[in-house]
């Protein structure tokens, strides 16, 4: 089906389409393969799941992923999900789970946060 950068361009392609079934058959298809799912593919799926509303898998792939080898992406994918579905608050306590783990935010960490900051003030 082909390598980890092909896959994470199919992954971010199924989230822009809004298809959830083939993004899923996608990420099946990696397990049942034993594909082990580097830091740009992990953050590709999780986008994905993300972007088509199911959290849960999102942060399932998210945790999957050693803590030690994050990046600020794959915690803004996490952060930005969090927040369209409504989960301001999960988002803001998110934002303090990266900076716990040493990830330095970057300009889209920040407007996240502060969507969320005011999405929480105002009862989001």
């Amino acid at each position: 089906m082909g390598s980890g950068r092909t896959m994470s361009r199919w992954s971010a392609f199924w989230a822009h389409m809004g298809d959830l079934a083939r993004g899923k058959q996608m990420h099946r298809y990696l397990e049942e393969r034993g594909f082990l799912l580097n830091l740009r593919l992990a953050t590709s799926l999780v986008d994905m799941y993300a972007k088509c509303g199911v959290i849960g898998e999102a942060l399932e792939v998210f945790q999957d992923v050693p803590a030690e080898t994050t990046e600020v992406l794959i915690w803004n994918a996490v952060i930005g999900g969090l927040a369209v579905h409504g989960m301001s608050r999960e988002s803001v306590q998110m934002f303090q789970k990266m900076e716990h783990a040493g990830v330095v935010p970057d300009e889209i960490t920040y407007l996240l946060s502060a969507k969320c900051l005011r999405a929480w003030w105002f009862g989001g």
